[in-house]
């Protein structure tokens, strides 16, 4: 369950990431959250979390990470002679 909570976020937040430039705030859906609401997808989050909950987090980290190997590797191809 867990893993098909930040699968669809991972899935919706890196159609989000440019080819190039700076990452934009990745969101899982457009929401109005309220005061406990996570502002990326509106569900309510865990006591301790702040801003987003941790599904989103994850998602986000996992997006920004692939997307940083990517552009690691398109860098090292292109310095090859």
């Amino acid at each position: 369950e867990w893993e098909a909570e930040v699968a669809w976020r991972v899935a919706v937040m890196a159609t989000q990431v440019p080819a190039i430039g700076t990452i934009p705030v990745l969101v899982a859906r457009q929401c109005e959250a309220g005061p406990a609401g996570c502002l990326s997808c509106g569900d309510p989050m865990e006591v301790g979390q702040r801003y987003v909950c941790r599904a989103c987090a994850e998602a986000a980290r996992r997006v920004v990470a692939a997307d940083g190997a990517e552009r690691a590797a398109r860098r090292t191809k292109r310095d090859q002679p």
